[in-house]
């Protein structure tokens, strides 16, 4: 399923390998236009919704545990992050558009980067989490979410050579990664139950909270990555990949982001913010993403 996705993205991002309509008249000029886009953009909304809802996949994407497109990764209500404007507020009080700070895993640099989606976003629920201690520092997150992290501990660490592990994965004694770059001893992981969960997405794919580096990306059940990567890796080597293969999965979100800007993006997301996108169906989405798209 994940590479027949893979394949389609490709195949139908305007400018790859074709362009319909065509721009000059040539189908494989490698360039593209906001119709062309609109174009791939329904081509793919209506394959990938024929195969959730005609094929034996849809049970398996229509399951959205927790009724969330981002799965069950989720940060708790009373989990903390950094504005651009220098405020620190919890994650419940974050918007759709507000800049958060966040840290480019490669380099060890921090940037602000806005949020443009939501996974989950409810303040009433209440869930499982694994609360993630170091001496000076800790971090509430669900099973499934990915967080960055240097397996050999911090001897010698480099942030460019951190990997990613969900909390279930993870062993005392292991580093985590603060936004000052530097490599922190995890001394106690333990489970705990929280009030409120909370998935924000942003155009980095990582997000800092609590001042400990974390990936916005989860175990998904509508980008079903992780059980497609399990038929040929271990669980530790899908934490490590699962990532990278969500933020590509998610690029056409992003550019719808680019395309509409803010306002636009808060007008397909808010109807189903509150309740953890429960109630969206592809069609919705994608009829929503169209209207956006025709009106900027």
């Amino acid at each position: 399923m994940l590479l027949l996705l893979v394949v389609l993205f490709f195949l139908l991002s305007p400018g790859v390998l074709l362009t319909l309509p065509p721009v000059g008249g040539v189908f494989m000029s490698g360039k593209t236009s906001v119709i062309a886009a609109l174009v791939h953009a329904l081509v793919f909304g209506a394959v990938v919704y024929y195969i959730v809802h005609y094929t034996h996949y849809g049970e398996g994407f229509k399951g959205l545990r927790g009724g969330s497109v981002g799965g069950q990764g989720c940060f708790s209500g009373s989990s903390t992050v950094k504005l651009s404007n220098g405020k620190t507020i919890t994650i419940n009080n974050l918007s759709t558009g507000d800049e958060v700070l966040t840290v480019n895993p490669n380099s060890g640099k921090t940037e602000f980067s806005p949020v443009y989606m939501w996974g989950h976003r409810d303040s009433e629920a209440v869930s499982k989490f694994y609360e993630v201690s170091t001496a000076d520092s800790k971090i509430v997150l669900t099973p499934g979410h990915y967080l960055y992290v240097s397996e050999n501990g911090c001897a010698n660490a480099s942030m460019s050579t951190t990997t990613t592990l969900s909390p279930e994965l993870l062993k005392i004694g292991q580093g985590i990664w603060t936004a000052e770059g530097k490599c922190a001893a995890i001394t106690s992981i333990k489970q705990i139950e929280e009030k409120g969960i909370f998935n924000p997405y942003t155009l980095s794919g990582t997000i800092v909270v609590d001042n400990i580096v974390a990936s916005c990306y989860s175990e998904s059940d509508l980008f079903p990555i992780e059980s497609t990567l399990r038929a040929v890796m271990s669980e530790e080597d899908v934490a490590r990949k699962a990532p990278s293969v969500h933020h590509a999965a998610f690029a056409p979100f992003r550019q719808v982001w680019n395309t509409v800007g803010l306002e636009g993006s808060k007008r397909i997301t808010s109807p189903y913010e509150n309740d953890g996108w429960s109630k969206a169906t592809m069609s919705g989405i994608v009829g929503s993403i169209v209207r956006e798209m025709v009106r900027a």
